[in-house]
């Protein structure tokens, strides 16, 4: 299961050029039931609720007032080419005009309000960064 970031990983990716755009590709796979904190009070729901309705919905909106543009977001619906027992739920491709814009999505207040639904909804990711600098918007 992969929802955080390693050190190593953060490392790598705050290296390089930290002014050119990126692409953020996203793969998500959810929880059956959400998984909150024991005392949380929020409401229980699916993993997907959690992720799309709570999370990524307002998510995205935010980022995009710091930047950034959701290109895509679907459900995915088989597999052409990898692993059979590698499913799927969503497949999300997000540009940022750079590095930085990312970063600052990740501390700011009304984001980190929202995590919580994230890895509440969960069961596994992948997240790569590509060069984001050939997009036309």
């Amino acid at each position: 299961m992969y929802v955080f970031p390693t050190d190593q990983q953060i490392e790598e990716f705050t290296s390089g050029d930290p002014d050119l755009p990126i692409l953020m590709v996203n793969l998500v796979r959810f929880r059956e039931n959400a998984f909150y904190p024991d005392g949380s009070d929020h409401v229980p729901c699916s993993g997907r609720e959690a992720f799309e309705e709570r999370y990524a919905r307002n998510a995205s909106i935010i980022a995009e007032k710091i930047g950034a543009r959701l290109l895509i977001g679907e459900a995915v619906k088989n597999i052409f080419i990898g692993p059979m027992d590698e499913n799927w739920d969503r497949f999300y491709l997000i540009w940022y005009p750079n590095t930085q814009v990312f970063l600052d999505l990740l501390v700011t207040p009304a984001y980190l309000e929202l995590a919580v639904h994230r890895v509440a909804g969960l069961l596994d990711s992948r997240i790569y960064k590509c060069d984001g600098s050939g997009v036309e918007l």
